[in-house]
């Protein structure tokens, strides 16, 4: 397997091209646009003007996805100690939650003082969403993100909260950053670069949330069971107007990234606990995250954290010699794996050999992760 010289990515996953350098590009188009990418001083302005434009117009501010973890944990603390806002964190109840997410929620909310909501959606469609997204890509983490994306949108929209403010780490978010990349949420990442206008906010919202409306019907051998899905996550198409339409707003495009030090901060300043364990890039708050790691690997041939510590390498965050550890760091002991590989049997009635057979009907299809296409 031929690797990207730079940020170690395979050729040939995810349209994967190497120059004749051995470079990718993903590497090149990045390095295109890295001045733009990091130049915070310039757009942090932007994200003080969005907050001024509408403090005190609303019940709140904005809304914060809070999963526990120490991304969304922090973009909560600095919502509330630097920009003094109203914030009504949310959390989206995925039936996967780990005793540290649910304990990490209890006590930031708790320490800071905030409003907060379980988002809690219809148990039985929301597990024809797992579901169907395991029969059709091998990947229930598509039902999650997803489901977890458009029930906050819609909740905004519900109750006149401009903003769901975000803690996608920039590893996240530019881990498809290439020419022709069809990720929905690069759009939205541009128009949160520019002034706060509703209108263009519902000309990038609306069409967005249309296609991906026509993406999750396929999904669904029933179309009774795609209106369900779609009438349980979304927002109705007309509903997206120039009045008024809630932005998905990234915190971590208008400041630098830096886990260590925040997860110091947050210790420091609201005592937040690391949870066991702890790396760069862990994911604690999720009790099938590590089956899902398995089913990307079974289906991709490489650990599901090489996007991001592609990025990583990209952005400088580390260097090639820590990437290869952290790749084997992250991989679970197989007790952790079986417990995790349980906990998605049950979600979607599986069993070992079902599961073993759905993997290598996958493979002979070709299927891959969905990135956000």
């Amino acid at each position: 397997m031929n690797r990207c010289a730079s940020c170690l990515l395979p050729e040939g996953k995810f349209e994967v091209k190497l120059d004749d350098r051995g470079t990718c590009n993903y590497c090149n188009y990045y390095n295109e646009h890295k001045a733009d990418i990091h130049n915070y001083p310039l757009y942090e302005p932007l994200l003080s003007q969005r907050f001024e434009k509408v403090r005190g117009k609303y019940a709140y501010d904005i809304a914060v996805g809070l999963s526990g973890g120490k991304d969304s944990t922090y973009v909560l603390y600095k919502m509330v100690t630097k920009y003094k806002l109203k914030v009504l964190a949310i959390t989206y109840d995925n039936g996967f939650l780990t005793d540290f997410s649910l304990s990490s929620i209890r006590e930031t909310v708790k320490t800071l003082g905030v409003d907060h909501y379980y988002h809690k959606p219809n148990w039985k469609i929301h597990q024809k969403f797992y579901k169907a997204a395991m029969n059709k890509l091998g990947d229930p983490c598509i039902a999650c993100a997803f489901g977890g994306y458009f029930l906050g949108i819609k909740l905004c929209l519900e109750n006149k909260i401009p903003f769901l403010v975000h803690g996608r780490s920039p590893f996240q978010m530019y881990r498809n950053f290439f020419p022709g990349s069809r990720d929905i949420f690069l759009p939205m990442m541009a128009m949160n670069r520019k002034e706060h206008d509703f209108n263009t906010i519902a000309s990038v919202m609306a069409p967005i949330h249309e296609r991906m409306r026509d993406w999750i019907r396929q999904l669904f051998d029933q179309e009774e069971d795609a209106r369900e899905v779609l009438g349980e996550f979304f927002v109705a198409p007309d509903q997206f107007v120039d009045r008024f339409t809630p932005e998905f707003l990234a915190y971590f495009l208008f400041t630098s990234y830096n886990e260590e030090r925040m997860k110091k901060e947050l210790c420091s300043a609201i005592n937040w606990r690391r949870p066991d364990n702890d790396y760069l890039l862990g994911h604690y708050d999720c009790k099938i995250h590590d089956a899902a790691g398995y089913l990307y690997k079974s289906l991709n041939g490489i650990n599901v954290l090489e996007p991001d510590i592609a990025v990583m390498l990209r952005f400088g965050s580390i260097q090639r010699q820590e990437a290869k550890i952290l790749m084997d760091i992250s991989e679970p002991d197989d007790n952790d794996l079986q417990q995790s590989l349980q906990s998605l049997y049950e979600l979607c009635a599986l069993d070992p050999e079902s599961l073993s057979r759905l993997l290598h009907r996958l493979k002979e299809q070709g299927c891959s992760k969905f990135e956000s296409r």
